[in-house]
């Protein structure tokens, strides 16, 4: 399922908790970024940078494609 994760950096605990909750499901599920972003009509890199730590995807109240 491609290369392991990088650790999580940082010191802001809900983001560190976000991104674990996020791999952890992503790896459950056995999804790559690609797939799961297929799914959620986020970008594989937004869905990528909140798993890093790096940042917040923004939520939206634009409907996803169908």
């Amino acid at each position: 399922m491609g290369r392991a994760e990088k650790p999580i950096p940082g010191r802001n605990r809900a983001l560190l908790r976000l991104a674990e909750l996020m791999r952890d499901a992503r790896y459950e599920a056995g999804l790559t970024y690609a797939e799961l972003a297929a799914r959620t009509g986020l970008h594989a890199t937004t869905l990528s940078r909140a798993a890093s730590g790096q940042s917040v995807p923004r939520l939206t109240t634009e409907p996803l494609p169908t």
